[in-house]
């Protein structure tokens, strides 16, 4: 999608404006189109980005799905970087809790940048940002609950959010171990298990993106700083997945 403007204003009533001006955008027509919106009618415009997204479904350029001017592998790789710094920062002993903050942190900046010039998905960008943040290592508390996450971001990468939540719990085991021992040898092979479980929980719920959702190799917790083998099957068919 093309470019465009989103500005947000104060009223005396303290109400918030959001004014979306996208502009023309190359699809199979042109258009352009001006909405006003207070707090309160927040919901009713969520009904209409719906429509529009399902109009034009999820832009390809050149044969790639587009998460704004982010292709998938762009988009993901984005968020493996911010678990990268959140784990090796874990690993110099800082505290989790700051760490995730700052790994939060870093994942909507990069969130940010990704759909900041389209104003649609500009909106939604925190809801956007959950999904990737389920990916991502965590302390034992994601800050939201996985439930709530938009329907309408749902719908469009088809998502069910009653498997999404199984992610919660993915990283338990290299969580418990780490806490106890951060020596621990068998750290290794729970870092990449967690991975790998958290990964395919994802491709089994997201049949919409599920072949574009990869694990990290990376493992700071192995010698060869690689994932041991057996720990890297991820399956084309997102019925079909494998836990540890």
């Amino acid at each position: 999608m093309g470019g465009g403007k989103y500005n947000k204003q104060k009223l005396k009533n303290n109400d918030e404006i959001y004014k979306i001006q996208p502009g023309i955008y190359s699809l199979s027509f042109s258009w352009t189109i001006h909405i006003y919106l207070s707090l309160q009618q927040y919901q009713h415009v969520l009904g209409f980005i719906s429509a529009f997204l399902s109009a034009t479904s999820v832009e390809r350029t050149r044969g790639q799905t587009m998460i704004g001017k982010c292709n998938l592998t762009a988009f993901f790789g984005g968020g493996v970087k911010c678990q990268r710094d959140m784990i090796m920062a874990l690993k110099d002993n800082a505290n989790c809790s700051t760490a995730y903050r700052n790994e939060t942190a870093c994942l909507n900046t990069h969130v940010d940048n990704c759909v900041k010039d389209d104003p649609l998905l500009y909106i939604l960008k925190d809801e956007i940002g959950k999904l990737l943040l389920l990916l991502l290592y965590h302390c034992g508390d994601l800050g939201f609950e996985v439930m709530d996450i938009n329907q309408v971001i749902l719908r469009q990468v088809k998502c069910d959010a009653a498997d999404l939540n199984k992610m919660t719990t993915c990283w338990d085991d290299f969580r418990e171990t780490f806490q106890r021992n951060k020596s621990d040898l068998s750290l290794c092979r729970k870092y990449a298990e967690g991975k790998q479980n958290c990964t395919n929980l994802a491709r089994h719920a997201c049949a919409g993106i599920c072949d574009s959702i990869s694990k990290d190799q990376y493992n700071p917790f192995c010698d060869n700083h690689m994932d041991p083998p057996g720990t890297s099957e991820l399956f084309g068919n997102c019925d079909t997945f494998c836990l540890f």
